[in-house]
């Protein structure tokens, strides 16, 4: 997975994290700009 963490902006990450949604490769709940994966898997 890329270090999505690691990048400086916000955007890119928020953007990155975007696509990965769209394209079913990530879920969980994305609220105030900071992401947390679904522990349930």
């Amino acid at each position: 997975m890329a270090d999505l963490y690691e990048v400086g902006s916000q955007s890119t990450v928020r953007q990155a994290i975007t696509i990965l949604i769209e394209t079913g490769e990530l879920y969980g709940h994305q609220g105030l700009g900071v992401f947390v994966p679904d522990a349930a898997e």
